[in-house]
């Protein structure tokens, strides 16, 4: 009887062999080759530099900037080890303790609590497999991660990884991520910062400190044990980095107020010339021929000029015109909308007791120069209104306003001039104001005059119906030092200054 059980024993152990063997031919047959991640070149940013090399403006799909191995440093490397791969430097591709680990971890969660994959297995996926989850797909990147293994050095897998993964907020790999959340370079990454990198990967969205803090600081907090756990951190590095203040960067894209409609130029201008992969893939520096000083200038004088032309066919009237009784919550509302605003500006990802999430409420909102604010009219008088903006109240003076008058097409606005501000507003009025300055004594018009005083200056703004264009370009080789293409770039991409059609007077003119 022994001899029988052993026998079949025997026989099981050969099927089940023989089973494994067959299931591994039949999975390796079509698989793709590794040796494509020897040549690692992913799609990359293109940036375009203005004359004097500062940056302004970015070209891409995915938001990627590619790292040497050498550039990132070890503890940036050790966080996403820890966090997602402990035995990565031991294991051959597959971490078969971790893959227990994680059975048992599930089972006694009851639903899917941890997952198994390794950092090479994450490569297999991302690079040469699709991302369709069957039991099929789990046995390629199985074997695919042997082959890796066996091709390439830890140091390649680990960089390949890097600088692959996404990590929300439109990042692709550690550099661009380093740049979206904290407006730095990977070098100069803070072990509590990498810690918030590296609990990204499992739910980058989710997880992202843009979106939940609360979540990222959990999961930074995760990593920064798992760290300590593996050995990477001491017990005083460790305490440094959970107590580190980590501020998050949340400026919006600082190219659309840039020179938006030169870069839009040049970027239809290397599409055309070169294809569009070429230039959303190989990550190019492209050197435009503008002067961002003098764009800003161009800018300005674009603006400044349209306005002033609207203005001339008149005062179009309020937004909207609010009931007496309905001044007082409105202003109260917008007051909270301005100070939650101001909190939102600093973001911080740390305990709650050394500040983390955002900044502190003010008791009261601050007015910005050259801002827009909706405003609503609290007081009239001939000569001038008093508006509110929240808590602030703010005075605009009739003199300011003197193209305020109805529009007529019929009569010429150099005739016109409006000297009545109860023909332009009244209380309840809804209107859009520019603040002017924060202290009206600082205009003479306005110095001494007892309603002024203590109060901001501000002018009423009437968002144009024209557009207008500019196009300055130098002499001596027709290089095009400015280009605006019309008032507002997000309002409308249509360039002006190169799509528009002229009459042939208007074209004729430069060169008479």
């Amino acid at each position: 009887m022994l001899v029988g059980l052993l026998l079949l024993g025997i026989l099981g152990g050969v099927a089940g062999g023989s089973v494994v063997a067959g299931a591994f031919w039949t999975y390796s047959k079509d698989l793709p080759t590794v040796e494509t991640l020897g040549d690692y070149t992913p799609p990359t940013v293109t940036v375009v530099y203005d004359r004097n090399g500062e940056r302004m403006g970015e070209i891409y799909e995915k938001r990627r900037y590619v790292v040497e191995y050498e550039q990132i440093p070890k503890h940036v490397q050790d966080a996403f080890i820890a966090a997602e791969d402990a035995n990565f430097w031991t294991h051959g591709g597959v971490d078969y303790e971790g893959i227990l680990r994680a059975i048992g971890r599930n089972v006694s969660k009851g639903r899917k609590a941890q997952g198994a994959s390794t950092i090479t297995m994450q490569v297999a996926r991302n690079f040469l497999l699709t991302r369709a989850k069957t039991y099929e797909r789990k046995i390629r990147e199985v074997i695919l991660s042997w082959r890796i293994e066996e091709t390439f050095s830890k140091e390649h897998i680990i960089y390949l990884y890097l600088n692959e993964i996404y990590l929300g907020s439109g990042a692709y790999g550690v550099e661009a991520a380093a740049r979206t959340y904290f407006d730095k370079h990977v070098q100069d990454l803070t072990v509590a910062e990498a810690a918030i990198l590296a609990g990204l990967p499992q739910r980058p969205s989710d997880y992202s400190p843009h979106r939940h803090w609360e979540k990222a600081r959990s999961r930074q907090e995760y990593v920064l044990g798992q760290m300590k756990a593996k050995g990477y951190l001491d017990d005083a590095s460790y305490r440094g980095a959970l107590e580190e203040v980590v501020q998050i960067y949340t400026r919006e894209n600082e190219f659309l107020t840039q020179a938006p409609y030169f870069t839009e130029h040049v970027r239809r201008y290397l599409v055309e010339t070169y294809g569009f992969d070429k230039i959303y893939n190989d990550g190019l520096s492209v050197y435009a021929t503008t002067d961002l000083e003098l764009q800003k200038v161009a800018r300005k004088a674009v603006a400044d000029g349209v306005l002033t032309a609207d203005n001339r066919v008149g005062w179009r009237g309020p937004l909207e015109k609010l009931e007496p009784d309905a001044i007082s919550s409105q202003l109260d509302e917008q007051e909270q909308a301005l100070r939650d605003e101001t909190s939102k500006r600093v973001l911080r990802v740390a305990s709650s007791e050394n500040g983390g999430g955002y900044g502190p409420v003010p008791t009261i909102s601050a007015l910005e120069l050259d801002r827009v604010y909706n405003a609503v009219v609290i007081e009239v008088t001939k000569k001038h209104a008093i508006v509110g903006v929240g808590d602030h109240r703010i005075i605009i003076p009739v003199s300011w306003t003197s193209w305020a008058y109805e529009p007529n097409p019929k009569r010429s606005w150099r005739y016109r001039n409006q000297r009545d501000m109860n023909a332009v507003l009244t209380r309840g009025d809804v209107i859009e104001v520019r603040v002017e300055s924060l202290d009206s004594q600082e205009f003479k018009n306005l110095r001494g005059y007892p309603p002024a005083k203590g109060l901001p200056a501000a002018k009423i703004y009437q968002k144009p119906e024209l557009e207008g264009a500019l196009f300055s370009y130098r002499l001596s080789d027709g290089a095009v030092l400015s280009m605006v293409g019309g008032y507002d770039f997000e309002g409308s991409e249509y360039n002006r200054a190169t799509q528009a059609r002229r009459q042939v007077g208007s074209t004729f003119k430069p060169i008479v």
